[in-house]
């Protein structure tokens, strides 16, 4: 039975851009081994317009074709390179695989290794999340021990993670090293370079939403101990509402609640978009964790316990906070 044709019909003018939005954001292909960098660049509009030139340089650099339109997500390949931007509502990420990487020491080598001298230091915005991720094959070597590994993260404490019923082992320790970047290690066991791609999204997404979940902390305890004042004051004035009150009396009553109305006012427009981005960004960040499917490694916290019992309290005290 042939379908009927909808070009008699009248098409809702976003249609096709609502079905090319579920495609606009593709699962990279990653073969192991691989060398990969992340930044998540906070930025507002006018600087993600200079991003869009800072990256039509780097192509000009690399002598590839100038993208024209500066699209939710860009994926180019320059040689063993590649590079990813991908637009967010607040932040720009960007993520470099160099597929070629072959070194002993598996961050002796990273994905913005190959990159032009400075091209990093001159992407506009602040930078919020920086981590390099070191892909290794576990096919084709044995997996170094426990000890051998904590000295890849400088001798801290490392959380272990075994994804996808341990079709992947992955290190990392949730800290800055000397270069001012996290790690990450991924060991790949028996991962096709499809799911080996899914998997570094999932670990990208877990830690840059993490540190802009976190973002409202800071504000939180800024603001907690303003509000607790202002409670005090609160009760001030309401007990003496109770009493009977006159004239001047009166006028001044109603100049202090209307200077505490205002600052809680003030309070909650210089707050309500930062603690909604953080409820939003710990749902994502929930939702990437349990997609990884992680079994334990025995002595280490998982990538969820560790998360879990860092991010759970801090997001409380946005939310309370709030309330």
């Amino acid at each position: 039975m042939l379908s009927t044709p909808t070009d008699k019909l009248e098409l809702h003018p976003l249609r096709t851009l609502l079905y090319e939005e579920m495609h606009s954001r593709p699962f990279q292909v990653i073969p192991s081994p691989a060398r990969i960098s992340h930044l998540s660049v906070q930025c507002d509009e006018a600087q993600k317009h200079a991003q869009f030139e800072h990256l039509q340089q780097l192509c000009h650099y690399f002598g590839a074709p100038l993208p024209e339109q500066d699209v939710p997500c860009f994926q180019g390949r320059f040689g063993d390179l590649q590079v990813r931007r991908e637009k967010h509502l607040e932040f720009v990420a960007y993520t470099f695989i160099w597929l070629n990487g072959q070194s002993q020491d598996p961050f002796a080598e990273t994905g913005i290794s190959h990159l032009p001298p400075d091209w990093i230091e001159g992407i506009p915005g602040r930078l919020v999340a920086a981590f390099h991720l070191s892909v290794e094959d576990a096919r084709n070597q044995l997996e170094p021990a426990i000890p051998a590994v904590k000295n890849y993260f400088d001798a801290m404490p490392l959380v272990g993670s075994q994804p996808s019923n341990g079709a992947a082992q992955v290190w990392t320790s949730f800290q800055l090293h000397g270069d001012g970047y996290g790690r990450f290690l991924i060991y790949n066991r028996e991962m096709s370079d499809s799911q080996l791609g899914r998997l570094v999204q999932r670990l990208v997404e877990i830690e840059s939403y993490r540190l802009m979940a976190l973002l409202g902390l800071p504000l939180a305890r800024e603001i907690s101990p303003r509000l607790q004042q202002m409670d005090l004051q609160l009760a001030e004035l309401t007990q003496t509402l109770s009493e009977e009150v006159h004239g001047e009396d009166e006028r001044l009553l109603l100049s202090q609640l209307t200077k505490l109305a205002s600052q809680v006012e003030a309070y909650r427009a210089q707050s309500t978009f930062r603690f909604n981005a953080t409820t939003a960004y710990q749902d994502l960040l929930t939702s990437r964790i349990h997609d990884l499917r992680e079994d334990e490694v025995s002595g280490h916290l998982t990538l969820q316990e560790f998360i879990d019992r860092r991010m759970n309290p801090a997001v409380r005290t946005c939310q309370a906070v709030a309330e």
